[in-house]
């Protein structure tokens, strides 16, 4: 049973390596990506007041994020909640100066 293992575990090894040569930087390690997806989720909603997509981050503590039309029309599973997925986040900071 111990040879049995062994080979197993040499088996693994030998294609994670051979992953890592030819497609090192695309791999995703599902282990590690539970782990994140547990408290990691990305919700679309429609704020009705404004007239406007929404996002909330909840892993993150972010509310209110704008979401472009396109988005949502686009990808409509994103109003389901509990999607996860790659983004690119913008931050825009507009300091007002007191001029009293």
């Amino acid at each position: 049973m111990d040879q049995i293992t062994d080979t197993s575990a040499n088996v693994r090894e030998i294609i994670k390596e051979k992953l890592r040569q030819h497609f090192d930087g695309k791999i995703v390690r599902k282990d590690l990506t539970k782990k994140i997806k547990e408290g990691a989720n990305v919700t679309v909603n429609l704020n009705i007041k404004k007239n406007a997509y929404e996002a909330e981050f909840s892993n993150l503590g972010l509310k209110g994020i704008h979401v472009s039309n396109e988005y949502p029309e686009k990808y409509d599973r994103l109003l389901c909640g509990g999607i996860w997925c790659i983004l690119q986040l913008e931050y825009e900071y507009i300091e007002i100066i007191n001029t009293f």
